[in-house]
């Protein structure tokens, strides 16, 4: 039996790491991927296209589309100019139809970008959002009469901190903290605990009663986004029912359930269209053959398998997913060698103002690709079959950008379609 030769192989389990198999396994491409949920599990289950630019001067747009083509005239380099408005649109309209397969359906993208409510009670500008937290923004909007709940005892979740920022500006908004059903003996609990519980009638049944007599005079009720990891529609509509008034989740402080969901789901239906995900391996080595690559994955420094691939797509993020790593002087790419933009001397990497409202130059730092999302080698050539999508490309700063969901799945498209081009 003839050696297995993917299509494709992804590094990184992120946003543009799902993404690219996403595209990859939806063109018919044999693709195997290799990552953790950990990366996905930071999450807030929003997808941000872009909602800040310029940085330093911390704009806010309410058309996505108008904000590209502002950072388009501004940073012709930056990856999303790169990507191109009519790619970024069709990326995220797959994107959002492959989670529509996997069961986690959003709204938003055609609409202007919409603010919702953070833990803390301040308010984050995203351009879709899950169902479950379309609420969320409809009620911020309108500061309709809206009643905020809080578990006793619940890590990263304080809905009193959320009135006490909203304060005056939203004379509706009241707020109550509740035992949650079985836990009323339990000093600590943490959300994943609480979303397993859910899953449950018999605890989404009591959690019903319990809140029922709360909800007099509200239109809207906000939960910590605990609603469950794989039965989320079922309970986020059985305590729409039984309350009568529009139920909405508020994202908690990471890692939370959003992006346990985005994994949980994604991962499922990527699984189901034949893709072979490597969960929790690295890579430790990779060696170009004449046609294809091949990579040791393994933990803790010991390969236990060897996979092929005619193409690779670099999707691990930075420092903290593993694309890039730090050394005392410089950022490397680990796997390749590729060389990587950034400030000259560890000196550089950062201004004099922590806070800086720009960020710091070490923000911007990454691979350079060509206009096919491939990394470019010391002497500016692309190395045929390597691609890079996502947060490892330099020239941006997706964190104050806003535009985490935008970078990853633009990039992918415009990676998967290159490959696709070239056979």
């Amino acid at each position: 039996m003839a050696e297995r030769i993917h299509d494709l192989f992804v590094i990184g389990a992120g946003m543009a790491g799902a993404a690219g198999a996403a595209f990859a396994s939806g063109r018919g491409l044999d693709t195997a991927m290799t990552g953790t949920s950990g990366a996905m599990a930071y999450s807030s289950g929003c997808l941000d296209f872009l909602s800040v630019h310029p940085v330093a001067e911390s704009r806010a747009w309410d058309d996505p589309m108008q904000a590209l083509k502002a950072l388009s005239a501004d940073l012709p380099g930056h990856p999303l100019t790169r990507a191109g408005a009519e790619a970024a649109g069709r990326s995220f309209e797959e994107f959002l139809n492959f989670s529509a397969e996997s069961g986690l359906a959003y709204s938003g993208l055609h609409e202007a970008n919409k603010s919702i409510l953070s833990p803390l009670g301040t308010v984050k500008r995203t351009a879709c959002v899950p169902a479950t937290m379309r609420g969320n923004a409809d009620a911020l909007a309108a500061k309709a009469p809206c009643l905020i709940v809080g578990f006793k005892g619940l890590k990263g979740f304080s809905p009193r901190q959320i009135a006490e920022v909203q304060g005056e500006k939203w004379p509706g908004l009241r707020v109550e903290v509740i035992d949650f059903p079985g836990f009323e003996d339990s000093p600590d609990h943490y959300c994943e605990q609480l979303s397993q519980t859910l899953e449950t009638p018999e605890t989404r049944d009591r959690l019903v009663e319990a809140l029922r007599p709360l909800v007099e005079h509200a239109e809207y009720v906000g939960l910590p986004a605990v609603l469950g990891l794989y039965r989320t529609r079922e309970i986020h509509r059985r305590l729409e029912e039984g309350l009568g008034v529009r139920v909405f989740e508020i994202p908690t402080m990471p890692p939370g359930i959003p992006g346990l969901r985005m994994w949980e789901r994604f991962s499922e239906e990527l699984r189901g269209r034949g893709v072979r995900i490597h969960t929790d391996a690295n890579v430790l080595a990779v060696r170009r053959n004449d046609s294809d690559f091949e990579l040791d994955l393994g933990l803790y420094g010991r390969a236990s398998e060897t996979v092929r691939a005619r193409n690779v797509l670099l999707a691990g993020g930075r420092c903290l997913g593993g694309g890039l790593r730090a050394k005392r002087d410089r950022l490397v790419e680990p796997l390749f060698g590729l060389p990587v933009r950034q400030p000259g001397g560890r000196e550089k990497w950062h201004g004099q103002d922590f806070l800086d409202a720009g960020g710091h130059p070490v923000n911007r730092a990454g691979l350079d690709v060509d206009d096919d999302f491939r990394p470019l080698d010391e002497s500016g050539r692309p190395t045929q079959g390597l691609y890079a999508a996502g947060a490892i490309l330099a020239g941006q700063d997706w964190v104050r950008e806003k535009c985490g969901s935008g970078l990853a799945l633009a990039t992918a498209l415009r990676a998967v379609e290159a490959l696709t081009r070239s056979g």
